[in-house]
């Protein structure tokens, strides 16, 4: 909600709950792990998920459960999100983990 880009490295020693709708979570969660987080829980939802209200109180449920650590969801899920922002209670702490990639060697897609 309107925060300033940090850098990965704040993830370092933080407990994260992982909210994804992708294809590949797990890949998400190595990711996170080799930033350096710590994984409080996960929340996955199939590939493409439209969020919804009730999403939002899940996700509340399990924040509560986990002491309320920060969420941390993907580009792709922080724009499906983006429609429920009124909703999102202010206690939801969500990150978004944007992810590049760099092709140095051009040769290797063709």
């Amino acid at each position: 909600k309107g925060k300033a880009p940090q850098e990965p490295s704040w993830l370092r020693g933080h407990s994260v709950m992982v909210l994804s709708s992708i294809a590949d979570p797990k890949a998400f969660e190595a990711t996170l792990k080799n930033l350096g987080a710590h994984i409080a829980g996960r929340l996955h939802y199939p590939d493409h998920h439209i969020y919804s209200a009730q999403d939002l109180q899940q996700i509340s449920r399990a924040c509560w459960q986990k002491a309320f650590p920060v969420i941390v969801t993907t580009a792709k899920d922080a724009v499906k999100l983006e429609p429920l922002l009124p909703q999102i209670p202010a206690e939801l702490n969500i990150r978004i983990l944007n992810i590049e990639f760099l092709i140095h060697d051009e040769d290797i897609i063709f």
